[in-house]
C-alpha cells in the first residue's frame, strides 16, 4: 500500500472516530431515574459437545454404522424481556427473563435390519441481571457495554428407539421405544457490546453481540421404555435417575443413556453435560417508559 493510501486511510479513520464520538460532547437527554422496557431475540453459536460427540463417533465408524442422517447441534434460539433502570445518564441496571431452546433429531443404522432414531429437545427459562454502561456517540446512536449473570431453569425431552424388520430369525417387525424427561439448572455469566439507534423519543432499535459461559449438567428425571414385536407389547419398564454420557469399545463410540447408577462394563461414563457457551447475536427494540417517580 502506497504512503498516500495509508495517509488517506488514517484520515478516514480519524474522521469516522471524530464523527462517532462527537455526540459524547453534546450528550443526550438525562434519563436518570427512568425505566426502559427491552425485548430482543436472536441465536447463539454453540457446540453441545455430548450430543455432537455421539454423532461424530458414528460418522467416524461407517463400517459399524453404515447409514447416518444426523446433524450436529450448532446453535440455539432465544428471546428475552428486560426492564432497565437508569441510575444515571450513563449507567443502568437491568433484570429480565427469557426463553431459549434447540432441537436435535437424527437416525442411523447399526446393521441392514435395524434403524435407530434419536431426538433431543432442550428448553430453558433464564432469569438474569445486567449492568449497562452507555456512551452516546451521535444524536441518535448510543454504544452500550454490558455484563451480568443469570440462572437457567432447563428441561430436556427426548426419545431413543430401535426399529427392525425382516430379520433372518425372529419377529418380522419390532420397535423398542424409550422416552426421556429430565430437568437441570445452571448459572451463567455473560458480557457484550451493542448499538442503540433512537427511532423516536420513546423507541429505539438495538443490535448486540454477547458471549455466554454456561454448562448444563446433572439432568435428572425418568425414562419410560416399551418394546413391541409384531405389534405385541413384550416389555415395559421405567428408570429414574440421571442422564449419563459414556464411551465404549475400541472404536470410541459415544452414547447416552438413563440410569441411576453407573454401569460396570463401560470404560468411561459420567453425568451428561451440555456446554451451551458461545457467541450470541441479538436484535431488539427498547421502549422508554419514563420515570416511575415523576408526578403526572
Amino acid at each position: 500500500m502506497s504512503s498516500i493510501n495509508k495517509k488517506a486511510m488514517r484520515i478516514a479513520v480519524a474522521v469516522l472516530f471524530c464523527w462517532m464520538f462527537s455526540g459524547i460532547v453534546r450528550g443526550e437527554e438525562n434519563r436518570k431515574g427512568s425505566l426502559s422496557l427491552r425485548f430482543d431475540g436472536g441465536f447463539s453459536f454453540i457446540d453441545v459437545k455430548d450430543i455432537n460427540d455421539c454423532i461424530q463417533s458414528r460418522e467416524n465408524n461407517p463400517a459399524r454404522y453404515p447409514g447416518i442422517d444426523w446433524k450436529k447441534t450448532r446453535s440455539d434460539s432465544e428471546f428475552s424481556l428486560e426492564v432497565i433502570y437508569f441510575l444515571s445518564e450513563r449507567i443502568g441496571i437491568g433484570v429480565g427473563a427469557g426463553y431459549a431452546f434447540f432441537n436435535n433429531a437424527g437416525s442411523y443404522q447399526a446393521d441392514a435390519f435395524s434403524t435407530y432414531h434419536e431426538k433431543w429437545d432442550w428448553k430453558a427459562i433464564p432469569v438474569f441481571s445486567n449492568l449497562y454502561v452507555f456512551f452516546p456517540i451521535r444524536s441518535r446512536w448510543t454504544l452500550l457495554v454490558k455484563g451480568g449473570t443469570g440462572y437457567y431453569f432447563s428441561a430436556l425431552d427426548g426419545y431413543k428407539d430401535i426399529q427392525w424388520d425382516d430379520r433372518p430369525a425372529g419377529p418380522d417387525y419390532g420397535i423398542s421405544w424409550g422416552e426421556i424427561e429430565a430437568t437441570s439448572g445452571a448459572f451463567a455469566v455473560h458480557g457484550g457490546i451493542g448499538l442503540d439507534f433512537r427511532i423516536s423519543e420513546k423507541l429505539s432499535f438495538s443490535m448486540e453481540a454477547d458471549y455466554r459461559f454456561i454448562k448444563m449438567k446433572d439432568f435428572k428425571g425418568t425414562e419410560r421404555v416399551q418394546t413391541y414385536q409384531d405389534d405385541v407389547l413384550i416389555e415395559s419398564y421405567r428408570n429414574e435417575g440421571y442422564l449419563w454420557h459414556c464411551e465404549f469399545g475400541s472404536a470410541s463410540i459415544h452414547d447416552s443413556f438413563f440410569q441411576n447408577e453407573p454401569l460396570s462394563h463401560l470404560q468411561v461414563q459420567r453425568h451428561a453435560a451440555y456446554d451451551l457457551s458461545g457467541l450470541a447475536l441479538h436484535v431488539g427494540v427498547k421502549y422508554f417508559i419514563g420515570s416511575p417517580f415523576s408526578r403526572n
